[in-house]
């Protein structure tokens, strides 16, 4: 009997402006065939005018027409960044292909991506642009909430073909994420340092209660007091947490 081999899809698609901000999916992995250039980002080098440098020499040398052909049925661009630096990363231009050894043109290279989570971010307006902007809400916003962890596969930016300058032009950013367990923050925490405040709540608010002639109501006050403040000292130290262990994320990605 005649074996059939299922016919490989494309995971990249035209972006869908209705989904919400950092939703997360499983992407599969995905080969991508392109170009790339080396981004600088010492102080004094401007990494979109090098990234819009590099479209627009991709364009006048005939690349993303190259593209196009290596992936006729393919609907957008891809670019990633990866092999991140201290003050430097690769940033690509290039396209989904789904044979496992392309033919590519003389200057070409391949790049793997990871099966794993993502969180996409839709973006509205000229491409390169508006992209370049959503990733300060991606790393200023999104990340502090603590829910999930940078992943190591490539960061994506799908760009549907069309007009990229276009006011009402939609694209996506596709960041790879893990999960923060959720007893993370509470396996950081020390549980001993924060019953101090309570006790030294029962301490002061018995000296206090008995100096008003009521010392129960003044250790409970006490008590009350120092939870409370204990909680909020805790809440203090979980944010701590969380942004420190972004700056770690932040500080991997450059090595």
């Amino acid at each position: 009997m005649e074996e059939r081999k299922q016919e490989a899809k494309r995971a990249l698609a035209v972006p869908d402006s209705a989904a919400e901000e950092g939703i997360v999916a499983r992407q599969p992995a995905l080969l991508l065939a392109g170009k790339r250039k080396r981004i600088i980002t010492e102080k004094g080098r401007e990494a979109l005018a090098q990234i819009q440098e590099f479209w627009a020499e991709c364009e006048a040398d005939g690349t993303l027409a190259a593209l196009r052909d290596l992936a006729p049925d393919a609907r957008c661009y891809v670019a990633a960044n990866h092999n991140f630096e201290k003050y430097a990363y690769d940033y690509w231009i290039a396209i989904e292909v789904l044979e496992e050894e392309p033919q590519l043109p003389a200057g070409f290279e391949t790049l793997q991506t990871e099966e794993t989570e993502y969180a996409l971010f839709p973006c509205k307006g000229p491409g390169l642009k508006s992209a370049f902007e959503r990733w300060g809400f991606v790393y200023r916003k999104w990340f502090p909430r603590g829910h999930y962890f940078h992943g190591t596969s490539p960061e994506l930016e799908v760009y549907p073909f069309g007009d990229m300058e276009a006011e009402g032009y939609e694209s996506e950013l596709r960041v790879p994420v893990k999960k923060v367990p959720p007893d993370y923050y509470r396996r950081k925490r020390r549980p001993m340092r924060m019953m101090l405040l309570p006790l030294a709540g029962v301490f002061i608010g018995l000296l206090v209660g008995t100096q008003a002639g009521n010392a129960t109501v003044g250790m409970l006050v006490g008590l009350l007091g120092g939870f409370v403040a204990a909680t909020i000292l805790q809440q203090i130290q979980d944010d701590k947490n969380k942004k420190k262990d972004l700056e770690e994320g932040e500080e991997e990605k450059e090595k």
